[in-house]
């Protein structure tokens, strides 16, 4: 009874933290994953490294014409062609301000799903 309290304790206090950090969409999907979770994978997926989508806008909006928020999703070569041509001349900078948020989210459900592939 203890495990199933401490597992349930787990999956509320992930969610509570991490739902806006994916799709709303998967919310049901990773709830019921995570309950599933032993607790070594509990451990595995409180290290993941997820993005938030907040900053990665702030970012996009502040430094996009740097390519700061490329480089803070770890898509380098994205980055480095984002800051060569000056953001797209600025198009490009102005697009991801619109889309940042949407990526960063897919981008992190995608991670989720690795581990959780990986640990299966």
């Amino acid at each position: 009874m203890n495990e199933i309290n401490s597992t349930q304790d787990f999956v509320t206090s992930y969610i509570a933290i991490n739902a806006d950090k994916y799709p709303k969409i998967s919310s049901g999907y990773i709830s019921d994953t995570v309950k599933k979770l032993s607790p070594a994978e509990q451990s595995q997926l409180n290290s993941l490294n997820i993005k938030d989508p907040v900053l990665a806008l702030l970012l996009s909006f502040f430094f996009g014409t740097f390519a700061v928020d490329r480089f803070y999703l770890g898509n380098i070569f994205l980055g480095i062609l984002k800051l060569i041509t000056i953001g797209g001349l600025g198009i490009w900078t102005i697009t991801d301000w619109f889309i940042i948020m949407k990526s960063t989210r897919k981008q992190n459900l995608e991670k989720f799903s690795t581990l959780i592939n990986n640990s299966n």
